[in-house]
């Protein structure tokens, strides 16, 4: 059904994300990508369709074009820390914890993920505990989470408690 539509409206941003969204569902990734390159061609302005194509790129590992994409996200809105974030996390799967280190520090301290209800609560703490871990700085670690704000969740895609990670860098 959607590939009629696309079909009879391939100018239609949005059925091309629909439609990318329902192949990635199914499991067709490489399929899922095409589309969402259609869609952000289509409407380049549009955050989440850059979003959706760099979070299913990074599922392939293909952490280049998903950094491409948060750089697209990132150029439209520099305010939200959550892109920075994520973009540092996939230049981290590449082994380079120093971008990720980098990103961090430009997002100003006392800014986790906006407010309670946001569904990045927690992730700038997470992601400055990752990258001191990593670099066996357990001091620093302990304090980004000492200065934690919320607890270190996002929706279903993680949910760590503060005292396990704490544990954890105690224990090292």
């Amino acid at each position: 059904e959607l590939q009629r539509a696309v079909a009879g409206r391939p100018n239609a941003s949005h059925l091309h994300s629909l439609l990318a969204s329902s192949l990635r569902r199914v499991g067709r990734w490489d399929e899922a990508v095409i589309e969402f390159e259609r869609a952000s061609r289509l409407e380049p302005r549009n955050k989440r369709l850059h979003q959706s194509a760099s979070l299913t790129y990074a599922r392939m590992r293909r952490y280049d074009e998903s950094i491409a994409h948060w750089d697209r996200t990132i150029a439209l809105d520099s305010a939200d820390p959550f892109p920075q974030i994520i973009r540092g996390f996939n230049y981290l799967r590449r082994g380079d914890v120093d971008s990720l280190d980098a990103a961090i520090s430009r997002i100003p301290l006392g800014r986790d993920g906006g407010g309670p209800t946001s569904a990045s609560k927690g992730m700038i703490t997470y992601a400055r505990y990752t990258a001191h871990r990593i670099k066996r700085r357990h001091a620093e670690a302990l304090a980004s989470l000492d200065s934690a704000r919320y607890a270190i969740s996002t929706d279903a895609l993680l949910y760590v408690p503060v005292s396990l990670m704490r544990a954890q860098t105690l224990e090292r």
